[in-house]
C-alpha cells in the first residue's frame, strides 16, 4: 500500500499490547504460559516490552495490566518504556465496570462497581505509579458504544488504516462457547457501514486474528509476550482486507465534501 502522492510516511513508532497480567500467578496455568514462576513471567514481559518500545515511542496497553498484590505490581508497569496509554480491562482497578466484592459468594448482590471517587483515585494511581499518560476507564464506551480511533502510521492519508482500540472484542470470550461478558463495554457494530478493524485484548489464546469479525487480538499470549507494532498491524489488515485504508480515505473525503456543501 503506497502513501498518497506528496505525503511522507510518519516515522513515529506506535505499539499495542494487552493482557500482561503482571503478578497473576494463576494465569501461567490458565494460558499455559512457559514460565516457572510469576517473577520470571513479570521480568520476561517487561524485558520483551522494552526490547521493542523506546522511551519516546507511543504504546497502547489494552487492559488487564497488573494483578496480584497491586501495591507490588502497579509499579512494575512504571518500568515499561514509552508514552503509555491504558485502556482499562475488567481486571484493572481503574475499569468503570471493575467488580468489587462486598461479601462471600459469587452472586450479583455480592459485588459492586467503583464509585466516581474510587475510579478517579485508581486512575491517578495508574498514572503516577504505572507511568501512564492517560487512563481510559470504559465509562465513555459504555455510554456511547464508540471506541477510540487510532491512526496507524499516520492513517489513511499516509496509506495506512485507522483502527479502533478496546480491551474487549466486538464479540467473543477466552473460553469457547461462553457467552459474551461486559457487553455494555464492547464497541458496537455499525448497522449499515462496514465494521472498522478493531484491535483488542481479553481473549488470551482464543485467536490472534478473527478476520471474519475484523478483530485483532494483541494480547501477549499470542504475540510471544511482546508488543505489536503499528506497521505489523497495518500489513496484517492489508493482507486480509486489501484497499481498506483507501476506502477509509474515500469516506473521509466524501464526508468532508458533504460538510462543505452544508456550510
Amino acid at each position: 500500500m503506497s502513501p498518497r502522492p506528496g505525503w511522507r510516511a510518519l516515522k513515529t513508532k506506535t505499539w499495542f499490547s494487552a493482557d500482561l497480567h503482571l503478578g497473576h500467578a494463576n494465569i501461567i496455568g490458565h494460558c499455559d504460559r512457559p514460565f516457572r514462576t510469576v517473577e520470571q513471567m513479570n521480568e520476561t514481559i517487561i524485558a520483551r516490552w522494552n526490547e521493542r518500545v523506546a522511551p519516546e515511542d507511543t504504546a497502547w496497553l489494552l487492559g488487564d495490566a497488573a494483578m496480584g498484590t497491586i501495591e507490588e505490581t502497579l509499579p512494575l508497569l512504571g518500568r515499561l518504556n514509552g508514552r503509555k496509554f491504558l485502556v482499562a480491562g475488567n481486571h484493572d482497578r481503574a475499569f468503570h465496570g471493575y467488580k468489587i466484592k462486598t461479601g462471600s459468594g459469587n452472586g450479583p448482590d455480592k459485588v459492586r462497581t467503583p464509585t466516581k471517587a474510587e475510579l478517579a483515585h485508581w486512575s491517578d494511581r495508574y498514572r503516577a505509579e504505572g507511568g501512564f499518560v492517560a487512563v481510559v476507564t470504559g465509562e465513555a464506551i459504555r455510554r456511547s458504544g464508540h471506541a477510540i480511533h487510532v491512526p496507524l502510521l499516520g492513517g489513511p492519508m499516509f496509506g495506512h488504516p485507522t483502527v479502533l482500540v478496546s480491551h474487549f472484542p466486538y464479540t467473543g470470550e477466552s473460553r469457547e462457547g461462553h457467552a459474551d461478558r461486559y457487553v455494555d463495554y464492547r464497541p458496537r457494530l455499525p448497522k449499515r457501514a462496514e465494521a472498522p478493524w478493531l484491535v483488542h485484548g481479553h481473549v488470551h489464546t482464543a485467536w490472534a486474528m478473527d478476520a471474519a469479525m475484523r478483530q485483532i487480538n494483541v494480547g501477549v499470549d499470542v504475540w510471544d509476550f511482546a508488543p505489536v507494532g503499528a506497521d505489523e498491524l497495518s500489513a496484517l489488515i492489508e493482507s486480509f482486507d486489501p484497499g481498506y485504508a483507501e476506502r477509509q480515505l474515500a469516506a473521509m473525503e466524501t464526508a468532508g465534501k458533504a460538510r462543505e456543501s452544508k456550510a
